[in-house]
């Protein structure tokens, strides 16, 4: 059996100092009573609007969880399942 044990030690991590670049979260695509929540808070808690937007839609996705199935073919259907995990560093007003 292959394991890193085996094959000689594990490879060395990847350092966690610096944050990837990434694009800014698209507020746009959001239903328009949503954006405007989203960026108000954004403003009012002086946060990212990252962390209103996906904590409203993790809200939003709670509610319709039981209410939407996916079928994939006769026989077989997957429920709908958001994970939203909004990270940020310590003191960026999470709570």
């Amino acid at each position: 059996a292959y394991s890193a044990y085996s094959a000689g030690g594990w490879p060395a991590p990847i350092p966690l100092g610096t944050a990837p670049s990434v694009p800014p979260f698209p507020v746009e695509v959001l239903s328009p009573w949503l954006a405007e929540y989203a960026s108000a808070q954004s403003v009012e808690l002086q946060v990212p609007v990252d962390l209103p937007a996906m904590l409203a839609v993790g809200f939003l996705a709670g509610g319709l969880g039981r209410k939407v199935v996916i079928r994939v073919r006769d026989g077989f259907a997957e429920p709908t399942n958001l994970f939203v995990m909004p990270v940020l560093p310590p003191g960026e007003r999470k709570t």
